[in-house]
């Protein structure tokens, strides 16, 4: 739950069954929140048993304000991705122009991974 800018401790706890994301745990601004949320492999709803209803609302008013008129912007030179092809890590969905990684297409393999995500990995 990193990527919606809730604490490692907060997320640990939820995700053990402790008590779920109180609302004066959820982030107050858009930019709190990674791009992420606005993948669309990426399905927020999976998470809402974690978060009290309260908290659920305010994340999902949250998301829903970030993806008024966003605009995705290259992870590497911050360009809009609209300009030339792009690839999403699958680690950190994080979008980058495919110039901008050294690819001249795209990969066969269904998964890419940044490279930041390759180095943490160990892969």
């Amino acid at each position: 739950m990193s990527w919606l800018a809730i604490s490692e401790d907060v997320a640990a706890r939820a995700l053990s069954g402790g008590m779920r994301v109180q609302e004066t745990e959820v982030p107050d601004s858009t930019d709190d929140i990674t791009c992420a949320v606005l993948d669309e492999h990426v399905d927020i709803h999976l998470v809402r048993p974690y978060f009290t209803p309260p908290a659920w609302t305010s994340l999902s008013a949250l998301a829903r304000s970030k993806a008024d008129g966003y605009v995705w912007m290259c992870g590497i030179c911050n360009h809009d991705l609209s300009e030339e092809r792009s690839i999403v890590c699958e680690a950190c969905f994080v979008w980058y122009h495919l110039r901008c990684c050294g690819l001249k297409q795209c990969p066969k393999s269904r998964s890419w991974f940044c490279s930041y995500c390759q180095m943490t990995a160990g892969m």
